[in-house]
């Protein structure tokens, strides 16, 4: 058997800090029919310059030519795959020593077009969450259903990362892709928030895929992320000049059935752009009379926010809620009830990836970059520290200051 080539886009924009570190980890990798495609959303960095004179022919090096949005560099990045397997992977994100020839091979042995991994999650240093390494140590595979998992997102009983995805988490077979974008008139994405879109897309395109526990990335957190900047909408104190420039930028509007925040800004609220995401893909599918106006308001509300955020998703909802003739008070109600159901099941999975994991906080490790992140995460997966290790550990450094406390008050 032939082996599968494999394509990493890298979407970029005045990011080379981070850019760097990135490909580094990419480069590292021995697998040979590995293409990189550097999509550069025209920086004035010297992004240029660094990717040409790494002169390595696995390296592609496109430039938009003149700036435009996130999705629309995301679709121009696309448009020079010609066939294999893709993914995305984020500017401050990185590949795993060894993951591609791994993910070549669960390719072979499988005839899904999709496959979802894990993912180590690394905070860089200088971002608004205190620096840290998470390493999921469990090793498991299951063909699941795109119908039965797509519907646990939209119950907001499984978080949209794991259903099949083109970003970071999710290796997609390109005729899949392909598909999708001749019966969408010759784009793949119709949202301006594309790593979600691709989630509930390719699960109403699909019938089923390849989901793997094994940790093959790492995704990042820096403080160029989009992602990151839109988790903190409604932090008091917060610049969020980055999350209003990525709205300003957008090139495909919100649907119509999901009202914006009066300023223009997206609600603090992930259920909002699962919804809005599961509503432009709607021509992908057959309609389903249980994902409703009135269950997706109660489950937006029921996001865990902060108290800021959260009164932006009540004047959200209350917009949502006239225009789709709902009764506000009765929703909110609903989803008061919601949130505490949420926040315990949320504890328990928490509880649950403890259990399956080892976090590294600074400064017990060095770990300036996603580089030097990826090759510890690859250690502690080998090292697999013991349960007792690692909950000493998270103790130390995530609850120092608390123990501390306690100690001098039971001093006094």
């Amino acid at each position: 058997m032939t082996a599968p080539r494999i394509t990493i886009i890298i979407p970029t924009r005045e990011r080379l800090p981070v850019l760097r570190y990135c490909i580094q980890t990419v480069l590292a990798q021995q697998y040979k029919d590995l293409q990189i495609i550097v999509s550069d959303n025209c920086s004035t960095d010297g992004t240029g310059d660094f990717v040409r004179n790494l002169n390595d022919p696995r390296i592609r090096y496109i430039n938009t030519s003149r700036r435009v949005s996130m999705t629309a560099n995301w679709e121009f990045a696309l448009s020079h795959v010609d066939g294999g397997w893709v993914t995305v992977l984020g500017d401050d994100d990185g590949v795993l020593p060894g993951a591609i020839a791994k993910l070549a091979a669960a390719i072979e042995g499988t005839d899904c077009e999709a496959i979802t991994f894990n993912a180590c999650s690394y905070y860089w240093s200088g971002g608004s969450v205190a620096s840290h390494l998470t390493v999921p140590l469990s090793r498991s595979r299951e063909v699941r259903s795109c119908r039965v998992w797509l519907d646990r997102v939209m119950n907001m009983r499984s978080g949209y990362t794991e259903l099949p995805i083109l970003y970071v988490r999710g290796v997609v077979k390109f005729d899949a892709i392909d598909r999708i974008r001749k019966k969408a008139g010759g784009a793949f994405f119709k949202s301006s928030i594309p790593d979600v879109y691709s989630a509930i897309a390719l699960s109403s395109e699909l019938d089923r895929y390849l989901f793997m526990t094994d940790a093959l990335t790492v995704a990042g957190a820096s403080s160029f992320s989009n992602g990151a900047a839109y988790g903190r909408v409604g932090s008091i104190g917060t610049d969020q000049a980055a999350h209003k420039l990525f709205i300003s930028e957008t090139s495909l509007p919100f649907h119509p059935g999901v009202p914006l925040l009066p300023d223009g800004a997206y609600p603090p609220s992930c259920q909002v752009l699962v919804y809005e995401s599961y509503l432009q893909s709607s021509f992908l599918r057959q309609p389903d009379d249980a994902v409703t106006p009135g269950r997706q308001l109660e489950l937006a509300l029921a996001c865990p926010v902060s108290p800021a955020a959260q009164s932006l998703n009540e004047t959200w909802g209350r917009r949502f809620a006239k225009l789709h003739g709902l009764d506000f008070q009765r929703h909110l109600n609903v989803s008061a009830r919601l949130k505490r159901i949420h926040r315990v099941k949320s504890m328990l999975r928490l509880i649950k990836m403890s259990l399956s994991a080892v976090v590294v906080y600074q400064p017990a490790l060095c770990i300036p970059n996603v580089f030097e992140a990826s090759v510890a995460a690859t250690a502690l997966q080998w090292l697999r520290p013991s349960l007792l290790f690692r909950l000493r550990h998270v103790w130390t450094y995530k609850f120092g200051s608390l123990r501390v406390k306690i100690l001098n008050a039971l001093a006094l």
